[in-house]
């Protein structure tokens, strides 16, 4: 008499080992990074906690401010206006291509990322509403290249916020 249930467990098994993601490739690259911005007196403000995404395609920036603009009647709204804008493309982008992020990240206390199995090519970090580092709204979108088997390096800071913040740095 054969015993089944060793034989469809293994089966179980076998299918849910089977849908785990592929180990890495030897070409495969490493994005490692950090976000923050530096605050009127100097000091450091890590952007702890915040979801990192790494996306295939970037988003139209300059549409994104434009339309919010058009909706907003004072400088205010139209900043909020335009994080909310471009979480919206983001989201109309996670429903048309399901495969849109090809990764996604929680940066530590400390500000830090890191994103490993990249396959090479050019991918943009993206981070959107509703991140916030001491009551500023921040968005970033900065392109990376990921190099078979290498270690790209990427800062997040004032210098090259995607959307203004609202609030003077």
């Amino acid at each position: 008499m054969i015993h089944r249930r060793p034989v469809i467990l293994m089966l179980v098994l076998s299918a849910v080992l089977g849908w785990r993601a592929a180990p890495a490739q030897a070409q495969d690259g490493i994005i490692e990074g950090r976000l923050g911005l530096t605050l009127a007196d100097g000091r450091q403000a890590h952007g702890d906690w915040i979801r990192v995404m790494l996306v295939k395609e970037a988003v139209d920036i300059a549409t994104v401010k434009a339309g919010a603009v058009q909706l907003a009647h004072d400088e205010d709204v139209a900043v909020v206006r335009m994080h909310l804008e471009l979480h919206k493309a983001v989201m109309a982008r996670l429903n048309a291509d399901p495969d849109y992020v090809v990764a996604s990240a929680l940066t530590t206390e400390d500000g830090t990322f890191k994103f490993v199995a990249i396959p090479p090519g050019r991918f943009y970090v993206l981070v959107c509403f509703p991140a916030v580092i001491r009551e500023r709204k921040v968005a970033w979108q900065v392109p990376v290249d990921v190099e078979p088997a290498g270690t790209v390096t990427v800062g997040l800071d004032e210098n090259n916020l995607a959307l203004p913040t609202g609030v003077e740095q």
